[in-house]
């Protein structure tokens, strides 16, 4: 192939061109021969189309052991991606844009995802797979996203899926506004938001504080929906979390919360410690910072004026 592709260049004769190809089309195709072969995929059907590479690509992404995607059963199934991959680099495509091309004429219906829902629904790898298609694809039913997240927050509770797969999915659809009304869309946030404090235990570990911080921080910063803060703040409690339970307080759209009586019943010393460690950690409410940095303040205030009391009384 050097040779003729050298003879091409620098001959001008017509017949040098047409030799050249002709040699680089029979390259070719030897090659998508080879390839086939490689991967134990030369198989007749796929062979006849070895002149049409698009329509043999695009039968390779059709090949029956893909329906093993569907049930995650990768046993004994061919490598259609580096086959792919070899066939693009010898007819010089880019396998990234021409599988994705591909994937989106086997996936935009929203019936395929739906189906793979439907026999899939008790895998939690399939069901991952099938909300990151919906996301990907843009499919707006409330109906199914509901279904979604529903199981998705059933098998978070059974330990089945970690949380930051819930946390993530959620994320992708916050600008889907007609889900925020969705049940289902209300319960998979209040889990997420409860979960890392159903797991801390008393003394809490520097591993559950962090979860717990996050979890805070996410109610405080990209949570859209009213969520019931009584259990929370009882986990707080419960956890002697004081800073997050009063910036819990603070993000409270049912009750109002009076944080400064909040604040002024726990034990002073021990509230200005969590909220020095933690306001390195996440953005507390300024609200809460402000009610804080007040008690503070008084706190020196009464300590100065303490200090030169008790000399008086000493020397009188």
């Amino acid at each position: 192939m050097i040779l003729a592709e050298e003879w091409k260049e620098n001959c001008t004769d017509t017949k040098a061109a047409e030799a050249y190809e002709r040699m680089n089309s029979r390259y070719t195709q030897l090659a998508v021969e080879h390839a086939l072969h490689k991967y134990g995929l030369a198989k007749p059907k796929y062979i006849s189309l070895k002149l049409t590479l698009n329509d043999l690509i695009f039968t390779l992404y059709q090949h029956p052991s893909l329906h093993a995607l569907a049930t995650l059963n990768t046993y004994s199934m061919p490598d259609i991606n580096s086959c792919v991959s070899d066939i693009c680099s010898v007819a010089g495509f880019r396998p990234v844009s021409n599988q994705s091309d591909l994937l989106e004429k086997w996936l935009p219906p929203p019936e395929s995802v739906e189906g793979l829902w439907r026999s899939q629904r008790p895998n939690p790898q399939a069901l991952t797979l099938v909300t990151d298609l919906y996301c990907d694809y843009k499919v707006m039913t409330a109906s199914l996203w509901g279904a979604f997240l529903t199981q998705l927050t059933n098998i978070l509770k059974l330990g089945q899926v970690v949380i930051l797969t819930l946390e993530r999915i959620l994320l992708q659809i916050q600008s889907l506004s007609h889900l925020w009304v969705v049940p289902a869309f209300t319960t998979a946030w209040t889990a997420i938001i409860n979960y890392p404090f159903l797991k801390a235990s008393s003394p809490i570990s520097e591993s559950s504080l962090s979860a717990c911080v996050h979890s805070i921080d996410l109610l405080l910063r990209h949570c859209l929906v009213v969520l019931l803060m009584a259990p929370l703040l009882k986990h707080c409690t419960n956890l002697y979390l004081p800073v997050l339970a009063l910036a819990t307080a603070s993000a409270d759209q049912v009750e109002s919360q009076d944080i400064r009586a909040m604040a002024e019943k726990i034990l002073q010393s021990k509230l200005f410690d969590r909220y020095d460690k933690l306001k390195q950690l996440f953005s507390i409410p300024r609200h809460v910072e402000d009610v804080i940095e007040c008690l503070k303040e008084r706190v020196e205030l009464l300590k100065s004026f303490c200090i030169p009391l008790a000399w008086i009384l000493i020397y009188s």
